[in-house]
């Protein structure tokens, strides 16, 4: 149990990537999570462990052993002189119906942390921030966090992505600064560019979301699911400089 927990994203700070994705059935949207995957520890310059092929096969042979998991994780970092890597399945089930049609309420989390513009591009095992906002959040009883900077700029859920719909668009952030390239994301903007409905990729703000039509939290592993929206339904939260939370009435 120890072992596991020290495997899980923010608990230590490790140099290297995750990626985690549903198992049920089967390893789903594999390429794109080995793709990603790939890109980080090329920019970390770590060397890749194992081929798409070897990485699959490592996979369907540890859902043999463990056929109930729902959701797998996949890490690779260097430790010491060496790169270390792991397989952790992990149980996974569907959120209530409730939950998939009212929506979920959303904390959203002031950071002081400076990122980069790469950092996004990848899902990076330095990842405390973003736990440590979860946390936060959940002590609120909301669902998730919307991380955002002192000037408004919602950066990305501690494990998910951000879509809004305008009057006339749908408004997805770029990858880059903090915010993850959101392989849910990027299906959901295909799949609206081919509908006709316009996409914008760019910064989103607090008061984005204050206006929005509709917004929805990305991710492959709990797939699109809606943010409450309507008055007084979700928490609005910010971290003060002092690091205390206030909560409002949101929106």
């Amino acid at each position: 149990m120890e072992l596991l927990q020290s495997l899980t994203p923010g608990v230590r700070k490790m140099r290297g990537v995750f990626e985690t994705l549903r198992v049920s059935g089967g390893a789903q949207y594999l390429p794109a999570h080995y793709a990603r995957l790939c890109r980080g520890l090329k920019m970390l310059d770590l060397p890749v462990p194992w081929t798409r092929r070897a990485l699959r096969g490592a996979i369907k042979h540890l859902l043999q052993a463990v056929p109930k998991a729902g959701r797998l994780r996949i890490m690779v970092w260097r430790q010491g002189g060496g790169v270390w890597w792991a397989l952790v399945p992990g149980e996974y089930g569907p959120l209530s119906r409730t939950a998939q049609v009212r929506g979920v309420t959303v904390a959203v989390i002031e950071v002081r942390k400076k990122f980069r513009k790469e950092d996004g591009w990848f899902k990076s095992l330095d990842y405390s921030v973003y736990a440590q906002a979860l946390k936060d959040a959940r002590a609120q009883g909301c669902f998730e966090a919307l991380l955002a900077t002192a000037d408004g700029r919602i950066i990305d859920g501690s494990r998910t992505g951000l879509i809004l719909l305008t009057e006339n668009a749908l408004l997805v952030p770029p990858p880059g600064f903090g915010t993850v390239d959101s392989l849910l994301s990027r299906r959901i903007i295909a799949l609206a560019r081919d509908s006709g409905l316009p996409v914008r990729r760019r910064t989103i703000f607090i008061n984005d979301l204050a206006r929005a039509r509709a917004a929805w939290l990305a991710n492959s592993l709990i797939g699109l699911l809606p943010i409450r929206l309507r008055p007084g339904s979700g928490v609005l939260l910010r971290r003060s400089q002092t690091a205390e939370c206030k909560a409002e009435s949101y929106p």
